[in-house]
């Protein structure tokens, strides 16, 4: 068993083993009852821990399970065996679109992966289904242009049959943001999107079809450009954070700052390795201790090689993960936090949501953040911290310093608005949105 690191050394951890995740049980009776209802999963991503897909999946199993819903859930052949067993899903698919090759092919050649990668999804769902048999309501959590064609000839074909509904949501923008723009730039892509999905209209009027994101910015751009419904989901991820008693600190103890998720280039992993060298070398900073989640080194938009040096790696008031860490691991860096650091690149997070975002504010800590993004309209309307200015190091740095100065008022404010976080990111909010419930439960 590793010796507990004494607290003036750096723990740096880098085994390189995924930990099984821990088992969840929730307390809270759900107020919609689906009893009977059945669900199905399809997502060719799902291999792993990494990425999203396995706590968003394993959130959204969790929600309906509680609710009375059967739910069954197919993910890629190669699915590690312990995702598989903890999900209970069934390693069905043999393609997964968002592999880094498809986007490394030539322009031709990637229109071409376009037209097969939607043929596949509609023969590979159609197989699925019909070892199922018809559920109730089929979720595809997150598709772009190579799934849209095939889910369209997937509900000409099998809507009402095979599917009660069916929920597609997408995470992917349909154009660009600028910061002298006040809407979005539309590129060529996006008239093959617009004719797809205008198609969807008289489904999604039916309620056969929802079409949704969990970003209120990507549902407005879908909206814009194709003229057709879009919804935003709350986010669904459950865990011990929401129901956790929150964690009180002393005054003299050091400001725990938290940075959590895969090291990249889009999430400004390279700007916090910064701005954590500026607070450690001004003296007169509060005490604090940074703790980053590094899974992998990267490279920057100019092709420059980012790791973090050896000043920062054997800092005594800075601890790197250097693996993937299970659930249980998670929440507990989580709830150690006194804040959360989100350093994330404006024209990457300006529509796209953070899930941590939410989890910290359910949890009543405070966030510091890059300013006009989703994160950054999500801490006002429930959340409590402060932002910076996109890119600029010595500005994070800035907002550390004083977020450590007045983290007790920030904490304050923080728990005070864990109502409405946990209000609108509620699991009965997703299940309304995912089963089409109105408020009034009709």
């Amino acid at each position: 068993m590793q010796k507990k690191a004494e607290p003036q050394i750096a723990r740096i951890f880098t085994d390189k083993q995924t930990v099984p995740p821990s088992s969840f049980s929730r307390n809270q009776k759900m107020k919609i009852d689906l009893q009977g209802k059945s669900l199905g999963i399809i997502e060719e991503a799902l291999r792993g821990y990494s990425a999203h897909w396995y706590e968003w999946i394993r959130s959204v199993k969790l929600i309906n399970e509680a609710a009375g819903v059967r739910v069954r859930i197919a993910g890629h052949r190669n699915m590690q065996s312990a995702v598989a067993s903890s999900l209970g899903a069934e390693p069905l698919l043999d393609r997964d679109a968002w592999d880094e090759s498809v986007n490394r092919k030539p322009p031709l050649a990637r229109q071409y992966q376009v037209l097969t990668h939607n043929l596949w999804v509609y023969r590979s769902c159609l197989d699925v289904l019909k070892k199922w048999g018809p559920v109730d309501c089929l979720q595809i959590p997150v598709v772009k242009i190579h799934h849209l064609a095939g889910c369209l000839l997937l509900t000409r074909r099998c809507g009402g049959q095979l599917f009660k509904r069916l929920v597609l949501q997408t995470n992917m923008p349909p154009g660009r943001h600028f910061p002298d723009r006040t809407e979005p730039v539309f590129g060529k892509s996006s008239v093959f999107l617009r004719m797809i999905l205008s198609r969807f209209k008289p489904y999604v009027d039916k309620g056969l079809v929802c079409l949704g994101s969990d970003s209120d910015q990507t549902a407005k751009d879908y909206e814009l450009l194709t003229g057709v419904r879009f919804i935003e989901f709350p986010t669904p991820r459950i865990s011990p954070s929401a129901d956790a008693p929150t964690r009180e600190r002393s005054a003299d103890a050091p400001v725990v700052f938290t940075c959590l998720g895969p090291s990249r280039h889009e999430k400004g992993s390279d700007l916090l390795l910064g701005a954590i060298r500026i607070y450690l070398q001004q003296p007169a900073n509060p005490p604090a201790r940074f703790v980053l989640q590094w899974t992998h080194d990267f490279d920057d938009d100019t092709g420059t090689h980012i790791s973090p040096d050896p000043w920062i790696t054997k800092h005594p008031a800075v601890t790197l993960h250097r693996r993937a860490l299970s659930s249980e691991e998670y929440d507990k860096a989580l709830l150690g936090s006194d804040c959360i650091v989100m350093p994330y690149r404006w024209k990457s997070y300006f529509c796209r949501i953070s899930g941590q975002a939410v989890e910290a504010a359910t949890a009543g800590i405070p966030v510091v953040y890059t300013e006009n993004t989703w994160i950054d309209r999500a801490m006002t309307r429930y959340g409590a911290g402060l932002s910076f200015r996109d890119g600029n190091v010595a500005d994070l740095a800035a907002k550390l310093a004083e977020m450590a100065v007045r983290i007790t008022d920030f904490q304050r404010q923080a728990r005070n608005r864990i109502p409405q976080a946990r209000e609108v990111n509620s699991p009965d909010s997703f299940l309304r949105c995912l089963w089409g419930i109105p408020c009034d439960g009709r």
